[in-house]
């Protein structure tokens, strides 16, 4: 009789994320600048994101998935990208 057991895959990229000892998702994901909603994704610092992506900190809103990682907002607008109109 075969045994069933239940597997996940966590799998992330944030170049130049120094993660040090941490050893978990959720530890790893806190060391990630973070963003909010404030009509558009908004970067709390100035800065370009070294890890290119941002910890969205949606708490607030309970569609969002408690791990939502963004493009740095800062590093779209250095691209020059732009919302499609019918987005």
């Amino acid at each position: 009789m075969w045994g069933f057991c239940r597997v996940s895959l966590e799998r992330i990229r944030a170049p130049l994320l120094n993660i040090g000892d941490q050893d978990n998702l959720a530890e790893w994901v806190g060391l990630l600048p973070k963003a909010v909603w404030a009509n558009g994704f908004l970067a709390l610092t100035n800065e370009l994101a070294p890890t290119i992506v941002r910890m969205f900190s949606g708490s607030y809103m309970s569609e969002v998935p408690p791990y939502q990682l963004i493009i740095c907002p800062n590093w779209l607008r250095r691209l020059m990208w732009r919302n499609h109109p019918d987005s």
